[in-house]
């Protein structure tokens, strides 16, 4: 079912990612599909739900010290987050404690804080954490609105929060630090040039 995005709705979608359900939910670049990245019953569910293999799945935190919990920050990697957070740019970092589940098996994870404010309270509601990989179907668009979420996969879901058309409409850009530089994996809401201004020194991509 698809709810407007108020207070009493983002509490009811927390609850249900507590008990292991699945969420629909708007950030600042495009619709995410979520679940609490502890339950690797759910996790399985949100890969089944985009009828995909085990990809990586992004993690969204509310605050950079919640997301230090599941993923190692370096001092270096430290002062690039503080000027690119919150906003649209997925940082891949060595992982802590998470499931092979929600990283393919892989030693790092794609983490980062929305710029929104309904993510930011359904995240902080969850407990600082949330799944945040895209609400559709593999190899389908990325959906930009509510209904286009629920089009795709909204019968396989819990609950869908509708805040409206997202603000940059394009999935986040996605980087990683790699021997003391910024390597672009994906370029998204953000290009390399526009990044490249947002860090300043901190920039060597």
């Amino acid at each position: 079912m698809i709810l407007r995005a108020s207070e009493d709705n983002i509490k009811k979608a927390a609850e249900i990612v507590k008990q292991g359900g699945l969420v629909i939910y708007p950030t600042d670049t495009v619709y995410g599909l979520g679940c609490d990245p502890f339950n690797k019953e759910a996790i399985q569910k949100v890969h089944s739900t985009k009828i995909r293999q085990q990809n990586p799945l992004p993690i969204l935190g509310d605050t950079i010290e919640n997301l230090s919990k599941i993923s190692k920050i370096s001092d270096e990697a430290s002062d690039i987050v503080r000027k690119i957070w919150p906003g649209p740019i997925t940082f891949v970092l060595p992982k802590k404690d998470l499931s092979d589940l929600v990283t393919a098996g892989s030693d790092t994870v794609g983490v980062r804080i929305p710029n929104n404010r309904i993510s930011l309270r359904l995240i902080e509601l969850c407990g600082g954490l949330l799944v945040g990989t895209s609400a559709n179907l593999s190899g389908e668009r990325s959906p930009l609105t509510a209904n286009q979420a629920y089009d795709q996969i909204g019968d396989k879901v819990d609950i869908v929060l509708d805040g409206g058309a997202t603000e940059l409409g394009r999935e986040s850009t996605v980087i990683k630090l790699i021997n003391g530089k910024i390597e672009v994996l994906r370029e998204g809401a953000i290009n390399s040039k526009d990044l490249y201004k947002i860090l300043g020194n901190e920039a060597k991509i």
